[in-house]
């Protein structure tokens, strides 16, 4: 089955993501931060990455131009709660990273789970 990485500062955000992707038999790596992320990224192959953009330490933009430049075919979806910009302001500045689908936080649990389906069949 996938293996996917989730990126998020918030506790219960990755608790969530992990309990539902885990109860669609994916394999699920969990890190709070980009700095997190890139370690547990560079040790273990994933399929996709789903990723806060604002975040301590590494934000999830520049995670996403490290792991690009690392891997340009790496799967990634981005979600916003927003932040100084509201949500969708920040996504449309990730979507020039080449990021496969953007999602506003909260993200329906069955628009999430076609994204990644959608990103697997490919």
């Amino acid at each position: 089955m996938a293996k996917i990485l989730v990126v998020d500062d918030v506790a219960m955000v990755r608790k969530y993501l992990k309990e539902l992707l885990e109860m669609q038999g994916y394999e699920v790596f969990t890190a709070e931060n980009g700095k997190e992320a890139m370690t547990i990224y560079k040790n273990n192959p994933v399929d996709i990455v789903i990723t806060d953009i604002l975040m301590p330490e590494k934000d999830g933009e520049e995670m996403i131009l490290e792991m690009k430049n690392s891997n340009p075919a790496v799967k990634i979806i981005a979600i916003s709660g927003g932040g100084i910009l509201n949500a969708n302001d920040t996504l449309n500045i990730v979507e020039f990273l080449d990021v496969d689908y953007t999602f506003s936080k909260p993200v329906k649990k069955e628009v999430l789970l076609k994204a990644i389906n959608d990103i697997l069949k490919k």
